[in-house]
């Protein structure tokens, strides 16, 4: 055999055999503990403080997420499980109090503190320092003992919640009674349909109940704190029980943009929601329904 060729075995066989070890290495490494005893299902209740904002308080409902301070608002639950996955995070370090300077580490004055409670009356107080400058992972307090963790995701976390709201406008089992938009009103039918003031901007049974459709459908791409921008319209949606939603126009391009001054929120949906939900304009769906028929008859 030549040199070479006996040289290159040797090479392919203590691959092979790094290969081997080092899956053997993996597979007898143990996993990391989780930060807490709590399952993010079992968490009913959150609360997150601020040493300079005003706390978060989140509540598990059968329903879904909604937040009862500093506002009443609906949330939207995969937002929320981002602040759940924080009760098992992975530790990768643990040390014992007194070992790490508080100040050096964030831990000092906590910017975040998050609060988890179950419905059976367990729970778990975590404070979260400043990140590890080797290894990008952050600081987290349970009692006495510091824990280097899994890096959370901070958006969810920060005191500036607009990103946990919930992106449909309205509720899954919302009712409306009563639709004010710019140019129309629409109110229940003694038919069952829906009438449209004034006349002229009545564009047919058809196009009011698709209008209610895409109000009951509507849903935002992100949301953002609201600003002071002057609307160029409003909307009032009466909802059964009495509640009145209202909510301003800001713009129509790049997005449409509706401001609920309830929420302080914009909401940015795709511009072409525009025509269907504030104009009965529902050219496209027209459009598709006559190239779906042509298909057909051919």
């Amino acid at each position: 055999m030549h040199r070479r060729s006996l040289l290159n075995l040797v090479l392919v066989a203590a691959a092979v055999l790094l290969t081997a070890l080092l899956w053997l290495d993996r597979e007898s490494a143990p996993e990391p503990d989780p930060l807490t005893a709590l399952s993010r299902d079992a968490i009913a209740d959150v609360r997150i403080e601020y040493p300079d904002a005003l706390d978060l308080h989140l509540v598990r409902g059968d329903d879904g997420w909604r937040m009862t301070a500093p506002i009443a608002a609906r949330l939207e639950d995969s937002e929320v499980m981002q602040i759940l996955r924080l009760a098992e995070a992975d530790v990768h370090r643990e040390y014992p109090e007194g070992e790490l300077d508080p100040a050096r580490i964030g831990l000092d004055e906590p910017p975040h503190t998050v609060i988890l409670e179950t419905g059976d009356g367990r729970g778990a107080r975590i404070e979260l320092g400043g990140q590890s400058a080797l290894e990008g992972n952050r600081y987290a307090r349970v009692g006495d003992t510091v824990y280097l963790i899994d890096e959370p995701n901070m958006r969810a976390l920060d005191a500036e919640f607009s990103n946990l709201i919930a992106r449909d406008l309205l509720s899954e089992d919302a009712e409306i009674e009563k639709l004010e938009l710019p140019g129309a009103t629409l109110t229940p039918a003694g038919n069952g349909g829906w009438a449209v003031s004034p006349a002229s901007a009545d564009r047919g049974a058809d196009a009011a109940q698709r209008t209610l459709r895409a109000w009951h459908a509507a849903r935002a791409m992100w949301l953002k704190p609201a600003d002071d921008r002057e609307p160029e319209s409003r909307v009032r949606i009466h909802l059964a029980g009495g509640e009145v939603r209202e909510l301003a126009v800001v713009a129509r391009q790049p997005q449409l943009i509706l401001r609920d001054p309830a929420l302080g929120v914009h909401y940015h949906i795709a511009a072409n929601e525009a025509g269907p939900l504030l104009d009965m304009q529902h050219d496209a769906e027209k459009t598709n329904h006559r190239d779906t028929e042509n298909t057909e008859q051919k």
